[in-house]
Formats: structure tokens, C-alpha cells, sequence
């Protein structure tokens, strides 16, 4: 999202860089665990309360059609929480 407004300055980008992988491993080992904990977090927040408290109650308590609503907003919650991390 925030590639139309990146602004690189003329002379970094006069000459070729060599890129070094490197620091994708150490970028990698932070981000990973750190981003899993977040999934798991925003699973159970969503699926426990979120869901519930806007349907009014537990998947498996609900009718079809309320159970779709369910998964849909679990999904919109998920698809959010992905963008942010």
C-alpha cells in the first residue's frame, strides 16, 4: 500500500546495490514468531469473542445462515489483522 508513495532518492538508485541475504534471516527469525503469535491471538479474540459478541453467541449455536455471517466476519477480522502485521 505504501509503494505508490516510496520516494528513493536519485542517487541510491543511480547504480545497482548488491543485496545481501543476510539480514532476511535476522529479519525472519523476529517476524515469524511474531507474527505467529498475533495469528493465534487474533483467532481466538475473533472466533471467542468478537464473533460471538456481535451474533450473540458460539458458532455452533447458531443457525446456518448465521453461522455464514459468522464466518465472514471472521474472515474480514483475519483478512484486517493480515494487513496490519
Amino acid at each position: 500500500m505504501s509503494v505508490p508513495w516510496d520516494n528513493v532518492g536519485a542517487g541510491y538508485v543511480e547504480k545497482p546495490k548488491k543485496w545481501e541475504a543476510k539480514s532476511i534471516g535476522s529479519f525472519m527469525r523476529w517476524f515469524g514468531p511474531t507474527s505467529s503469535i498475533f495469528d493465534i491471538v487474533t483467532y481466538l479474540f475473533m472466533y471467542f469473542i468478537i464473533c460471538p459478541a456481535i451474533l450473540g453467541g458460539g458458532f455452533f449455536s447458531l443457525t446456518t445462515d448465521e453461522q455464514l455471517l459468522f464466518i465472514a466476519i471472521f474472515h474480514a477480522g483475519w483478512f484486517i489483522e493480515s494487513l496490519w502485521s
